[in-house]
């Protein structure tokens, strides 16, 4: 995976996926291998999400894993919940 520090000045800022908002500003670019086009990750001025843009659509997501993989053998709610947590200790760093 590469990945492209906020120098991309030309990309489009998009709204927000989970207030609407729409002053996004552009956090980093990343390039993996086997996809041709890079994902590009915004912030949200008004809320603070994190978001790509452009999103993929599900079919795609669905291809991207095979019908062997799982997350993990636990309830789904406990699995989100943790999943969120991490994330959002990885964000605020």
């Amino acid at each position: 995976m590469m990945i492209a520090a906020q120098t991309d000045l030309d990309v489009v800022r998009p709204s927000c996926e989970l207030c609407g908002g729409g002053r996004s500003r552009h956090l980093w670019t990343l390039s993996f291998p086997g996809r041709p086009d890079p994902f590009r990750l915004f912030r949200c001025g008004g809320c603070g999400v994190v978001f790509n843009h452009p999103r993929l659509s599900v079919d795609l997501i669905h291809g991207q894993y095979d019908g062997d993989y799982y997350v993990f053998h636990e309830r789904p709610e406990r699995r989100w919940s943790r999943a969120t947590q991490l994330y959002v200790e990885h964000l605020l760093g």
